[in-house]
């Protein structure tokens, strides 16, 4: 077979490794959705790391090469072990011979060459990985361009939601958790199952958050990737963001007739 031909070799730090890392939870676990089990690397708005399940969507920004390719979960795993840490790292994309075939279908072009295999060196370290090949969802799309009102967690309280938040899903169950306004600078938030439970949490509160309900742990994957709760109303996805534009969308739960929550 042809041998694959390299594109041009991108420089990172280590920070593009520490972004995809902190993405790569929000990945889809269902092998029956290929695309969604991976993390994207795009060189939109000056280059972004991206992972989704299709229910809640993570993105930082990061240093990546100049073409878009999804590097699977798996690797992007790997990527995170400490070995990956050195002051530089190099992304070398490979890619695949033109498919005569392929570029006769819809939206592609003829001899149109696309990036199946990618090289990251790190110090004495080298990962390669097969890509996947497949069309990721217009992650633009999920993210809300406004909210009315949001809270900001200290560190302090942000560790103990998330702790409070992970024991509500420890048995793997999908557990949703209404957020509302509590007392004057407090977010409450409670289990809507039938044992139930309900804490208060102080937080710096601009605007007047409406109620809504979350899956815990994707809530739990927000709060630890940014502080920052911001809202829109009882049916519109919940947003965490932090300074530098990382953030993580979380699709609401809605209410059945019987007042729980449903996906």
């Amino acid at each position: 077979p042809e041998v694959p031909r390299r594109t041009r070799s991108t420089d990172v730090s280590g920070h593009t490794l520490d972004m995809i890392g902190q993405v790569a939870g929000c990945a889809s676990k269902d092998a029956t959705r290929y695309i969604l089990n991976s993390v994207l690397l795009t060189p939109e708005d000056g280059g972004r790391v991206v992972a989704t399940d299709g229910r809640h969507l993570a993105l930082a920004p990061a240093t990546v090469p100049d073409v878009r390719i999804a590097v699977p979960d798996a690797a992007a795993l790997l990527l995170g072990h400490p070995d990956f840490r050195s002051e530089t790292v190099v992304m070398t994309p490979f890619l695949k011979p033109p498919d005569p075939v392929e570029g006769k279908r819809p939206g592609k072009k003829t001899g149109e060459q696309v990036p199946d295999h990618l090289r990251v060196e790190s110090g004495d370290h080298a990962l390669v990985t097969r890509l996947i090949d497949g069309r990721f969802p217009d992650w633009k799309q999920v993210i809300p361009r406004e909210h009315h009102a949001s809270a900001t967690f200290a560190e302090c309280h942000r560790a103990a939601v998330i702790g409070w938040l992970r024991s509500a899903g420890r048995r793997g169950k999908e557990v949703p958790v209404e957020l509302r306004p509590g007392k004057p600078g407090h977010l409450e938030l409670s289990r809507t199952t039938t044992e139930g439970s309900r804490i208060e949490v102080p937080a710096e509160i601009e605007g007047q958050p409406q109620p809504v309900a979350l899956n815990a742990a994707y809530l739990a994957d927000a709060l630890t990737l940014a502080p920052t709760l911001r809202f829109i109303d009882e049916i519109s996805p919940v947003v965490s963001h932090r300074s530098d534009g990382a953030l993580c969308v979380v699709m609401p739960m809605r209410f059945g007739s019987s007042g729980r929550a449903a996906a």
